[in-house]
This record gives C-alpha cells, sequence and structure tokens, in this order.
C-alpha cells in the first residue's frame, strides 16, 4: 500500500467516520491509473467499509475487482466470508467469524464499529420482529452470552418473564400526523397565494 493511500486510510479509520470509508475508497480506486497502485489496494478495508454501510453488493463486487494474488489475504478472506454470512443471514456464523479472527491494527476498529451496528440492528429488528424471545435466542442473534442478553434487554426496557423476555416496542413518533399536517400548512399557503 502506498504511504499516501496508507495516509488516507488511516485518516478515514482515525476520525470515527466509518460510514465515509467505502465511498472514499471507491473514489480513489476508480481515479487510480496505475496497476502497481492497485497491487498494495486494501481491499479488505474497501469490503467492511461497504458492510459498515450495509451495501452487501457493493461488498461483493469489491471482492470479485481484487486479483487472484489479494484473495490470498488472509484479512480479504476474512472479510469476504463475513460478507458471506451477512449475505445468507446467517447469524449464528457472522459473529463467532467477527470475534474470533484475528483482524489487523488497520481493520480492528471497523469491525468493531460493524459489531456495534449489526448489533443495533438487530435490536431494533427483533423490537419489531418479536413480542417474546428467549434469551439465547437474543443472543444469538446480537453476538453475546445469554447473561449480556439479559442485561441488553433490560436496558431496553423489556421485561423477563420466567425464562422469556417480553419484548416492548418503543414508541415511534406518528410522522403521518405531522406529514397531513405540514400538507395542510401548506394547501394553506399555495391558497393564500392564488388568492
Amino acid at each position: 500500500m502506498s504511504a499516501s493511500l496508507l495516509q488516507v486510510v488511516a485518516q478515514l479509520l482515525a476520525s470515527g467516520h466509518y460510514s465515509d470509508v467505502a465511498p472514499q475508497l471507491d473514489a480513489i480506486e476508480l481515479q487510480t491509473v496505475d496497476q502497481a497502485d492497485l497491487d498494495h489496494w486494501p481491499y479488505a478495508v474497501q469490503l467492511l467499509g461497504h458492510l459498515y454501510n450495509s451495501n452487501l453488493e457493493d461488498a461483493r463486487f469489491v471482492y470479485k475487482r481484487a486479483s487472484s494474488t489479494h484473495k490470498q489475504d488472509p484479512q480479504l478472506k476474512a472479510a469476504f466470508a463475513t460478507l458471506q454470512h451477512l449475505w445468507n443471514k446467517d447469524y449464528q456464523g457472522f459473529w463467532p467469524l467477527l470475534t474470533t479472527t484475528q483482524w489487523s491494527e488497520v481493520t480492528l476498529p471497523l469491525v468493531h464499529a460493524i459489531a456495534a451496528k449489526q448489533r443495533q440492528d438487530a435490536v431494533r429488528l427483533v423490537s419489531h420482529a418479536y413480542s417474546s424471545i428467549q434469551p439465547d435466542r437474543l443472543a444469538s442473534l446480537t453476538g453475546i452470552n445469554p447473561q449480556e442478553a439479559l442485561q441488553l434487554a433490560q436496558s431496553e426496557g423489556w421485561q423477563m418473564n420466567g425464562d422469556i423476555i417480553t419484548v416492548k416496542r418503543k414508541e415511534q413518533p406518528d410522522t403521518h400526523k405531522e406529514s397531513q399536517d405540514h400538507l395542510q400548512h401548506l394547501t394553506e399557503f399555495v391558497v393564500q397565494l392564488e388568492v
């Protein structure tokens, strides 16, 4: 990896703006004319950046663009295996792979961010899809142990009934009502202009 590209990757990851990693690397890759620059391309970081943004299709194409030499890189292999688990919605395979892989210092912050985001998404989905769930099932969906799942459930305001967690949906603001009020206000404004 060239020194300037390494600096760009390091700055992106250090800033904590993980959603910018993949688009920035995509843009730089498109502008790269010299094939030698692609010989040291951070495909694993780029693929993980797309995973962070939930762009699984783009992540697949990053892997397909990588040369067969790059595909031998253990970091890219692990990133691609992670993508495959997400693609197949195999969360029980995703979490162990994500937590047991020896990630490099470069990719580790991004992997931690992916784990946090996936856990947050899983909790949101559970709150919409389940009325009750067993701690073991919540643990497998969120990549934590059952004891941590119980703590997570308590932090979400969910209730424990025996060995079942009762999921309470968080009240969502009524955006439909707000939209209708806004539309009514705009209609009145346009009528005033026409008069």
